[in-house]
């Protein structure tokens, strides 16, 4: 007590003060205009701050606090309180000593924020200027907007852009990884940055309109992304709970807002780059929205508007304060009282706390394999961080408490056994040894596949062949057709009949103009043969005996596409030769495929991350898409690198369901962008549900270890090939 003198100095002056109602309790909330900080006061602590203002002392408040409010409240509660309201600096200055305990706080704060700045280093906010004034010019022009006519074409465009969101919600997710190559990431960062500052601007606005004063508005760095940020903590002193609610929604509406006027462009344009930036819009919207701004599990626009409809500040800490005590009464054993809460209240915290544990963790760490599939120091970074601000630090602060409590006799030896059981179950749970496999995406192919590509650009006149069919070497498969050839040809011939009538006229006059013309019909007959050579390449013709293959034919549909080990995803529909005919194709486009009737094999493409782990005789357990329900065995019998210039065969055409990322090459031809092998196993012969083309997913066996590593390695290697297919 000796803290505080027996006359209180008086309150600041220029402290804002505001009534309000939390369930029907009468409180206040206090905001100091020099730091921006707010205090809530119960109606105790505001009498004592009333009798501070007037000069009371602690003796004298008390009895005033006795008086006016019916409770009884110690001396000590009321000298506690002054030394709160006296290390907030919410009290006039003293004397000297108040000056040294002012410059002291004053640096402990600058080191705080230094602290929060590098431990909050995904969000970085730079508040460049007061926008009070310019919200005063703007808000009468868009004060339209909180007019009923407006709302209701709102959710009318909000319901129709959902509508177009959900029922083109594969194709948007099927590209969203798109968004993160080439000018699309700067697409992207474009669409983040323009959704943030509507967004923002949402709050900003509807904060003014409500009478609120906004604070600071300037650029940010939401992990790493540019974006905007406005301070509307203002409207935490607004009386109303739905003025607040109106304040922490309206980024999330002007979200939906902007999604859904880019969803109704994005359907009806043509491809280009205003698609391109609808639909970067329409993604960043709907996820922002769901996965961070609206959801209350994150200290987001969601998190404000729960915590106002339960009438809960502070909800997160509480939550927090309630899953420790009880982790500590029930689990350690230790006498920790448990903070007051209602029955209600106290399942609240506990469900909203464990909750948000494990959604912050699995956004946390999503993000950090996103970074370390881009750049890997900065991925190594965030997840060592992330582990080390949400498990390390927690976890060493509670060892030290347990460790003091310990010491004082205050935990039963039973409370740390259970401690040590559940660590190890934990690590157990890491460490249980599991087979380690290798799924590659496979193939039942012939011995040798060739595919009958296009000589030339023209149009498919007509298939001669049918699927399955067998066909000798030099056999007529196709017919093509390129009426510029022919008329070209026929311009040519006409070209060389005019200088063969021009020879025979100078025949008896000009022996030099004879030579002249001779040479040009030399040139033009050697143009003509070079356009019927090409006329004649487009009969195509079979490369050798085999037999007739489908190159477009898409899986055998299955009612359940799935087995214990492999889900499939859904085949495209299936593409008939015959539909080819009429079509015009570009040189270098595969027709059809003719296949020999050789052994058949079964091809696995294996990247060479994994080849490594390979070794022959590894057992090869295989599960095709047509016969889901028949898990095959064999073995490991050759490894040979994939030739680039015929990785666009047959087999990886129907295997595209194995993630193998390809771009264009030459003459239509697919080249891998990463190094693939193949793994080659024995198919058994003479099984007639095993066909030639027939895909699948191959898991080869190579060896077994702890659980936890490999799942780590499998995660990192799977998003590096996951943003290197895009």
């Amino acid at each position: 007590m000796s803290s505080i003198a027996d006359r209180t100095p008086p309150v600041r002056k220029d402290l804002e003060i505001t009534p309000q109602y939390y369930r029907g309790e009468l409180c206040y909330v206090v905001k100091d205009p020099v730091t921006g900080n707010f205090y809530r006061l119960r109606e105790p602590e505001y009498v004592a701050l009333k009798c501070f203002e007037r000069g009371m002392g602690v003796e004298e408040a008390r009895d005033e606090i006795n008086r006016l409010t019916g409770a009884e409240v110690a001396e000590t509660e009321v000298y506690k309180f002054a030394n709160q309201l006296q290390n907030s600096d919410l009290l006039k200055s003293k004397g000297m000593g108040d000056v040294r305990r002012i410059v002291r706080n004053a640096a402990l704060q600058k080191k705080a924020k230094f602290r929060s700045v590098i431990s909050n280093y995904l969000w970085v906010t730079i508040p460049l200027w007061d926008p009070d004034r310019t919200l005063d010019r703007l808000l009468p022009v868009f004060r339209f907007l909180t007019r009923p006519l407006f709302v209701a074409g709102w959710l009318a465009a909000a319901g129709i852009g959902l509508w177009i969101i959900l029922t083109h919600a594969r194709a948007l997710m099927a590209d969203a990884f798109s968004l993160l190559s080439g000018w699309n990431l700067l697409i992207l960062s474009g669409a983040i940055f323009a959704k943030t500052f509507i967004h923002e601007m949402g709050h900003a606005l509807t904060c003014k309109h409500l009478g609120g004063h906004v604070r600071a508005i300037g650029p940010a760095l939401l992990v790493f992304q540019p974006c905007m940020f406005t301070d509307v903590t203002d409207a935490w002193t607004f009386p109303s709970r739905w003025d607040r609610i109106k304040v922490s929604g309206a980024g999330v509406v002007s979200e939906i807002i902007l999604g859904s006027v880019a969803a109704f462009v994005w359907i009806s344009s043509e491809p280009g780059l205003v698609k391109q930036i609808c639909y970067a819009l329409m993604v960043t919207c709907t996820l922002s929205t769901v996965l961070f701004n609206a959801n209350p599990l994150l200290r987001f626009d969601g998190y404000y508007i729960l915590s106002d409809l339960l009438e809960m500040p502070n909800l997160r800490i509480r939550a927090d304060q309630h899953l420790g005590c009880l982790f500590d009464r029930y689990v350690l054993g230790v006498d920790t009282p448990i903070p007051e809460a209602t029955p209600a209240d106290g399942r609240i915290y506990l469900v909203y706390g464990i909750a948000r544990f494990f959604y912050t963790w699995l956004i946390m760490l999503a993000i950090g394999f996103l970074l370390l599939g881009i750049f890997v120091p900065l991925g190594v970074v965030m997840i060592a961080s992330s582990f080390y601000g949400m498990i390390l630090t927690p976890v060493w602060k509670r060892a030290m408490q347990l460790g003091k409590q310990f010491q004082a006799g205050k935990v039963h030896l039973r409370a740390l056994l259970v401690l040590a059981v559940i660590f190890l179950l934990t690590a157990g749970v890491f460490l249980v040894p599991i087979d380690y496999r290798i799924q590659a995406p496979c193939v039942v192919e012939p011995g040798h596949v060739t595919i009958v590509r296009t000589p030339a650009e023209g149009d498919v006149a007509e298939i001669l062949v049918r699927e399955g069919q067998s066909v000798r070497k030099g056999q007529k498969v196709a017919q093509m057709a390129n009426p510029e050839l022919v008329h070209r040809a026929q311009a040519v011939r006409e070209k060389i009949a005019e200088s063969e009538a021009k020879i025979r006229a100078a025949l008896a006059t000009d022996a030099a103009e004879v030579e002249l013309e001779q040479a040009e019909k030399n040139k033009l007959t050697a143009e003509l043969e070079q356009l019927e050579d090409e006329i004649a390449s487009l009969c195509l013709v079979a490369p050798h005996d085999g037999v007739v293959v489908n190159l477009h034919r898409s899986e055998v549909a299955t009612q359940a596409p799935q087995h214990m080990r492999v889900l499939f995803p859904p085949a495209d529909p299936d593409v008939d030769m015959k539909q080819f005919e009429g079509m015009r194709l570009s040189e270098g486009t595969g027709l059809l495929a003719v296949a020999r009737m050789d052994e058949a094999v079964l091809r696995a493409f294996v990247y060479e991350r994994d080849v490594s782990s390979l070794k022959l005789d590894q057992p090869c357990e295989y599960v095709l898409v047509s016969q889901p329900s028949e898990l095959r065995r064999s073995q490991v019998r050759s490894l040979a690198p994939v030739d680039v210039k015929t990785i666009e065969n047959v087999g990886v055409t129907l295997a595209d369901i194995g993630y193998i990322p390809v771009e264009p090459g030459a003459e239509g031809k697919k080249r891998p962008l990463v190094t693939l092998y193949v793994a080659e196993a024995a198919v058994p012969q003479g099984d007639a549900n095993l066909s030639w083309g027939l895909t699948g997913k191959a898991s080869i066996t190579y060896g077994r270890g702890p659980l936890g590593p490999h799942y780590v390695k499998k995660i990192i290697a799977a998003i590096k090939l996951r943003l290197q297919r895009i």
